[in-house]
């Protein structure tokens, strides 16, 4: 899921049925912060690449600018019977797309180890 605001029961009740998923598999459920400043932001938004891939969901800097202000991401509670991991934030502000990638999924890999150590 790429975004879950706290202020928004519809994205609250998509993220506990996410948290419900994982509580069934009996996985771990890991979340993280992800963004970058405003001017990064703008510099995306407008990058001809976005527009080639087809993305064109938010169509409007200043409607990014005021959510970027206005908003702020869910924080699930832990939940009996689920690893509910809510990762750092990661600024993303300088990082190329693959970069970015290699830091999450680099702490993604050190909770996961981390977790199957405090199960043994």
């Amino acid at each position: 899921m790429t975004s879950c605001l706290a202020d928004v029961p519809e994205d609250t009740a998509v993220l506990s049925e996410h948290i419900a998923v994982a509580k069934a598999a009996q996985v771990p459920f890991f979340l993280f912060d992800i963004t970058c400043d405003l001017i990064e932001h703008e510099d995306r938004f407008y990058a001809d690449e976005r527009y080639r891939l087809g993305k064109s969901k938010l169509s409007d800097v200043d409607v990014l600018a005021n959510m970027m202000n206005k908003y702020k991401l869910a924080i699930p509670e832990w939940e009996s019977g689920v690893e509910v991991s809510h990762g750092p934030f990661f600024d993303t502000t300088g990082f190329s797309a693959e970069e970015s990638a290699e830091r999450i999924l680099s702490r993604v890999d050190a909770q996961a180890e981390h977790l199957s150590h405090s199960r043994r």
